[in-house]
């Protein structure tokens, strides 16, 4: 990597502002001088597994991700549609009306190839690619997913839900961006507290890679009580589906989970399309709500205080320890459930771990 570039990338430590666009608009970046003359790049927190040099997400490294072109570019740098081949000709069960998906959300273009016999195949690539390029334009959050519930509607998904993933005593409905689940089971699921023995929903904390929900580990799908909740979910249309973990640009931990009444029998295209398309949704949701904005970094002395808060003190034994006033410290743990937009001190305390916030060695009874 040239030099100008790695002085800007050092910039974003600590921070970690997120940055996508063309080399043009990097500041103080010679372009001429280092002998190319535009390209495309991106900053953001890692989250790769089993690359070196990118590191866990929660440990706040900055990742690089550029594209150098020798010339100008004639035209965006948007890749290319994959021609159709192999896996990537899957068909989806049922009728899809694939001629609503255009890029004008008309019926004036189609995200399908036609097949032998004029029926629709569906190009995963052209799918994905139109998604991302109207993900920016949206300026409510229900139209953003209801393209997203059309673009996948042709893959044979038929509900999803974009939500960030609970922490412990944090119920369902306060972490969910947006959802299409039939009413009954979302009502059902959370009232149940269904998260805490769904095995795809715990193995989604657990790893940062995209899987089917077959693909969970046996020893959490084997459990009785998934069984029972998999089964009730298929009474209402939820048999299969495909779970893309992510992490919010704070490494809060979150996930959109594409579920289908059929069986998913999808290939890398039909994966890899999935998962761009939730990747540019979840940011896309983000600048929606504005959830960047909100959440600030803990100052040492809202760590100090959470830090004897997960160790079991109370407000008044922390205020001895520390040697502030019990009012002081209530005051900060309101501040840090602020900070970290959730309720109760338990749960900032399990979003702090998540975040590398606070490292506790012990941690006793929590006060709320």
């Amino acid at each position: 990597m040239d030099e100008p570039r790695q002085r800007h990338a050092g910039k974003g430590r600590g921070d970690a502002p997120r940055f996508a666009g063309h080399l043009q608009e990097l500041p103080g970046l010679d372009r001429a001088r280092n002998g190319f003359a535009d390209g495309f790049v991106e900053l953001g927190r890692g989250g790769v597994d089993g690359h070196k040099g990118v590191e866990d997400v929660s440990a706040g490294h900055l990742v690089v991700l550029s594209f150098v072109a020798p010339k100008l570019p004639s035209r965006p740098l948007v890749p290319p549609p994959m021609p159709l081949s192999g896996r990537s000709e899957w068909r989806p069960r049922g009728a899809v009306d694939l001629g609503k998906i255009a890029t004008n959300g008309s019926t004036g273009g189609r995200n399908a190839l036609a097949g032998r016999g004029g029926e629709a195949i569906v190009n995963p690539a052209e799918l994905s690619f139109g998604f991302v390029e109207r993900c920016g334009l949206h300026r409510s959050m229900q139209a953003l997913f209801d393209d997203l519930a059309d673009c996948v509607r042709a893959l044979g998904i038929d509900h999803l839900i974009l939500t960030r993933l609970p922490v412990p005593e944090e119920g369902l409905e306060g972490v969910v961006l947006e959802q299409n689940w039939p009413s009954a089971w979302f009502r059902r699921y959370g009232r149940r507290n269904y998260f805490s023995h769904d095995a795809v929903g715990q193995w989604a904390v657990r790893t940062k890679r995209p899987f089917l929900w077959k693909e969970t580990p046996p020893d959490l799908a084997a459990r009785p009580e998934f069984r029972r909740i998999s089964g009730e979910a298929r009474e209402f249309g939820l048999a299969d589906g495909f779970v893309v973990p992510m992490c919010s640009a704070r490494g809060r931990q979150a996930a959109l989970s594409f579920s289908s009444r059929h069986k998913c029998e999808f290939g890398t295209r039909e994966r890899a399309a999935l998962h761009l398309m939730a990747l540019y949704a979840y940011g896309a949701a983000m600048q929606l709500v504005g959830e960047h904005g909100r959440i600030g970094r803990l100052t040492e002395r809202e760590q100090e205080v959470l830090r004897w808060a997960a160790d079991g003190k109370t407000a008044w034994e922390t205020s001895v320890i520390l040697r502030i006033s019990e009012r002081t410290v209530a005051k900060h743990l309101e501040a840090v459930r602020r900070k970290l937009d959730v309720t109760t001190t338990s749960q900032a305390v399990a979003v702090a771990l998540q975040n590398r916030e606070i490292v506790v060695q012990s941690m006793g009874n929590l006060a709320t």
